[in-house]
């Protein structure tokens, strides 16, 4: 059993993603790029909140005539109940099915995380309505993921996922006190730390990608999306096939919108899961003198790229002295200059030993 253990754990940590989730793609051109940022702030001892992320992806959905296909993290209105939270959950909700009503043609395709139902313990009522709607729901095989806590991830894979995680539910909600009590099973599932944390939307028109969650206690949130009209759509697109594929589903094939001439527009690239790493790094090693570059991470724990970061901050060395000793050329005296005598005397602007010249 110990020897089993091992293998396990091993493969777990080594096993080849799923195919497609982990891409690097090239540079496409972009037909509109827009930076929006949602942003809760304190002014006067009274908390203020600017917010458009959400409003977007609304008028997204209304602007749907082929298809939708979204992939969200956090998709639940469980929350404390210490304050008021705008009910994001319930308006998308609501927006894909009136969607759905109007163009009855309309191909809607919702991704999500295990963790709106707790890994199985009960079931999402906003899920259930999306289905009831006729929304082809995915929920995230986490299974086919590497393992990122392979101590404990070997032992439930061995021991303990092959008795699920649904049945009476006796234990509090870890997260929420207005959820449904969950299984001790559950809680065993979350230890895997695993999840699918992408937030993006694709329609026939454009893209956005996301750091909100849809999510009512993340509603106060301050966050980042960037949306998106060009080429580099497709390639969204096509990773969230890949994640619905190893997930058990099938999309059908979309047709997207043509954009017009894009030679003199700026470039951008689609880069997830292994590559984000890496093209990081290269990113940051290929900084010069004068360059810039902003990173926005919400997770930011991989020492290659802390040191990376660092690396590219640090200030560029100076150029080495040159030292000479005895009597100069002409034509080192072109580039060096000769340290006045004496044990205790400097050279003129800067800091040498004696008997060295100085640039």
């Amino acid at each position: 059993m110990a020897v089993w253990w091992v293998i396990v754990m091993v493969r777990g940590v080594w096993m080849r993603p799923p195919e497609g989730l982990s891409t690097s793609g090239p540079e496409r051109r972009v037909a509109r790029l827009e930076l929006l940022t949602d942003v809760t702030y304190l002014r006067d001892g009274v908390q203020r909140t600017e917010q458009v992320i959400f409003d977007r992806v609304l008028g997204m959905i209304d602007r749907a005539d082929r298809f939708v296909v979204i992939d969200m993290f956090l998709f639940n209105e469980e929350h404390t109940g210490d304050r008021e939270y705008r009910p994001i959950t319930s308006e998308i909700t609501d927006r894909l099915l009136a969607r759905r009503q109007a163009v009855p043609t309309l191909d809607v395709t919702f991704i999500t995380d295990e963790i709106n139902s707790f890994y199985g313990a009960y079931a999402s009522t906003a899920l259930r309505r999306l289905e009831e709607g006729g929304v082809r729901v995915v929920i995230t095989d986490l299974r086919r993921l590497r393992d990122s806590n392979p101590i404990f991830s070997s032992i439930w894979r061995t021991y303990l996922q092959w008795f699920g995680t649904a049945g009476p539910a006796f234990a509090p909600h870890p997260l929420t006190s207005t959820a449904q009590r969950v299984t001790l099973r559950s809680y065993l599932k979350l230890l895997n730390m695993k999840a699918n944390h992408r937030k993006v939307i694709v329609t026939e028109d454009g893209c956005m990608v996301l750091s909100a969650n849809p999510h009512d206690a993340s509603s106060f949130h301050s966050n980042i999306a960037f949306e998106i009209q060009g080429p580099v759509c497709v390639d969204i697109l096509e990773s969230e096939r890949a994640v619905a594929a190893f997930s058990g589903h099938d999309l059908p094939a979309y047709a997207m919108d043509e954009w017009g001439d894009l030679e003199s527009a700026s470039t951008i690239r689609l880069v997830t899961e292994g590559g984000i790493r890496n093209a990081l790094i290269d990113q940051l090693e290929a900084m010069g003198a004068g360059d810039r570059v902003d990173v926005a991470m919400f997770y930011l724990s991989s020492r290659r790229v802390i040191g990376a970061i660092k690396s590219a901050a640090r200030p560029t060395p100076p150029a080495r002295v040159p030292r000479c000793f005895g009597a100069a050329s002409a034509r080192s005296q072109q580039r060096c200059v000769r340290a006045p005598k004496g044990r205790n005397s400097q050279p003129a602007g800067g800091s040498g030993a004696r008997g060295r010249w100085q640039r």
